[in-house]
């Protein structure tokens, strides 16, 4: 038995065996932000995967061109295909599980804007309230006073005067007390993007 191919054998598994231990302890377990720590971790893994690729390819390259050499021709090809076909199963296997859970979609990216621009917003018309003792009447206030630069766009209808605000019942203290994406759409969690 070839001693090098035995040693590729287990350096390679025993790799992804490291990087995956890796990305247990340094990958944030639910976070949808992409931390910086993360950043030599995915690099290792996509040398890791070229490292991997390379070798699985020069494997397979070789054993069919000694497929000239062997005497029983049929038994060495079937089992050569039957090795082929478990490595792409594993591989397609391991993406489909790995691959949707840390890409994200470009829908998924601006609900996550959406829900950021909403938490963020409605903070700052918190703050002006209690600064001022005074409602904003529209969102060109919290321009105007400072509290934003310019009224962000809503990452749905990808405009920035689409947005629905919501207005106190209060006769004393008028004005804005809430702001909703102006889209009725539906998000991809089933619910209106106007209801968050």
């Amino acid at each position: 038995m070839n001693k090098k191919a035995i040693k590729w054998g287990l350096v390679i598994p025993g790799g992804w065996f490291v990087i995956l231990i890796g990305a247990a302890i340094f990958l944030p377990p639910h976070s949808t932000r992409f931390a910086l720590r993360t950043v030599p971790l995915l690099a290792l893994i996509v040398a890791w995967l070229l490292l991997t690729a390379i070798a699985l390819v020069l494997y397979f390259y070789r054993a069919w061109l000694r497929l000239r050499t062997v005497p029983n021709k049929a038994a060495y090809a079937a089992w050569l295909s039957f090795q082929i076909a478990c490595t792409l199963a594993v591989t397609v296997m391991l993406v489909s599980l790995f691959v949707p859970s840390y890409v994200t979609s470009p829908r998924q990216a601006r609900e996550w804007a959406l829900e950021q621009n909403l938490h963020v917003m409605r903070a700052i018309i918190n703050q002006y309230t209690l600064d001022l003792q005074k409602r904003p009447q529209s969102l060109d206030d919290l321009v105007e006073a400072g509290y934003i630069k310019q009224t962000p766009t809503d990452p749905i209808t990808r405009r920035n005067d689409t947005w629905d605000v919501g207005w106190s019942n209060d006769p004393k203290m008028p004005g804005i007390v809430n702001i909703r994406s102006g889209s009725i759409a539906t998000s991809s969690k089933g619910s209106a993007y106007h209801d968050w």
